[in-house]
C-alpha cells in the first residue's frame, strides 16, 4: 500500500482547490478512500486534519492576496471564510498579527508551519495475534472536519492529567495488567466523527462506574515499539516521537512491508511503565493488518 504516493496526490489536488468548496468527504472521495480512513491517515501523515491543513494553506495564500491589495473582505470571500471578521481572526491566531497589520508592514515574511514532516524508525517491529479484550476510560467527542481538532485533543490530555483521571480508573478498575489504551473509535466509515478513548484495561463491566467501555478486536496486528527518550529531561519529547513513527508506518512501513491496514479494525496506542517518565521511555502503536 502506497501511501506517500497517494497522499502525494492528495496534496496537490489540494492546492489546485484552495479557493473552492472542499470537505474531508471530497478528498476522500478523491482517492477512493473512507472518510474515516482517510482522516486518520492523513493527520497521521501531516500532524493535524485534512482541514486544518486546508485552512494553514489557505491563510498561506492569502497573503499573496494582501500584498497585492486586495480588499480583507473580498479575501475572506474568496477563500470561503464565513466573515472578514472570522478570516482575520484565524490569520492573527496562526501569524499573531492582523491582515491589516501585515499589509502595513508589507515586507516581513511570515510563517504558518504546515505540520512536522519528520519520521523516526521504531526500534522494533513485531507482528502479533492478539486476542480481544475491553477497555474502560474517559472519552471526548471529536470530528476530523474541525480546524480545532489539534487543539481539542491536547485540551483532552490536559484534562486527563490534570484531574487524575489515570488514579481514579486505577482505582476503580483494578486492572489485572498496568497500561494506557488510546484508541479513536468511528461512528461508521463514511463518517469523520469520533470518540477518543483514553483508558485502562479492563477485567469485566462494572454498570455502577461512570466510565466508557470499549472491546478492541483481537486479530494480527503490527505492533511498533518508539525509540526511547529521556523524559526526565523533556516531559514533552515522547508525544513527538510517537507523531514521528506514526508518520514512518504510513509513509515508509506500509510501502514495503507487503501487509495492507485492515480497516474492519482500529489502530491503537499502548502506554505503560516503560513511559513513565524514565531516561528510556518508549511505547507501543498497534496497526490492524491483513
Amino acid at each position: 500500500m502506497n501511501y506517500r504516493k497517494d497522499f502525494e496526490e492528495c496534496l496537490e489536488y489540494i492546492e489546485t482547490n484552495l479557493k473552492n468548496e472542499v470537505s474531508t468527504k471530497s478528498f476522500a472521495d478523491y482517492l477512493g478512500y473512507s472518510i474515516f480512513h482517510f482522516c486518520r491517515v492523513f493527520h497521521h501523515y501531516k500532524d493535524m486534519t485534512p482541514m486544518e491543513y486546508v485552512l494553514r494553506r489557505r491563510l498561506q495564500q492569502s497573503i499573496l492576496d494582501i500584498k497585492k491589495g486586495k480588499k480583507i473582505i473580498d479575501i475572506a470571500m474568496e477563500y470561503h471564510f464565513e466573515t472578514a471578521s472570522g478570516y482575520s481572526k484565524a490569520f492573527k491566531k496562526y501569524f499573531h498579527n492582523s491582515p491589516s497589520h501585515f499589509r502595513r508592514e508589507n515586507s516581513k515574511e511570515y510563517e504558518c508551519t504546515l505540520g512536522n514532516e519528520q519520521r523516526q524508525e521504531p526500534v522494533r517491529i513485531e507482528i502479533r495475534t492478539i486476542d480481544s479484550f475491553m477497555i474502560c476510560g474517559m472519552t471526548m467527542h471529536m470530528d476530523y472536519e474541525s480546524t480545532a481538532f489539534s487543539w481539542n485533543m491536547t485540551a483532552f490530555w490536559d484534562k486527563y492529567d490534570g484531574e487524575n483521571i489515570e488514579e481514579r480508573l486505577y482505582a476503580d478498575i483494578n486492572p489485572l495488567k498496568h497500561g494506557e489504551v488510546g484508541i479513536c473509535i468511528k461512528q461508521d466509515d463514511n463518517n469523520s466523527q469520533i470518540e477518543y478513548l483514553l483508558g485502562v484495561i479492563a477485567p469485566s463491566v462494572d454498570t455502577k462506574l461512570d466510565w466508557t467501555y470499549y472491546t478492541i478486536s483481537g486479530g494480527k496486528y503490527a505492533v511498533f515499539t518508539t525509540p526511547p527518550v529521556n523524559m526526565q529531561e523533556d516531559d514533552k519529547v515522547l508525544a513527538s516521537t510517537v507523531r514521528n513513527v506514526w508518520r514512518y508506518i504510513f509513509d515508509v512501513w506500509f510501502t514495503s512491508s507487503g501487509y495492507c491496514y485492515d480497516e474492519t479494525r482500529l489502530d491503537f496506542e499502548f502506554y505503560d511503565e516503560r513511559c513513565h517518565y524514565l531516561r528510556d521511555s518508549v511505547m507501543e502503536i498497534y496497526v490492524p493488518i491483513k
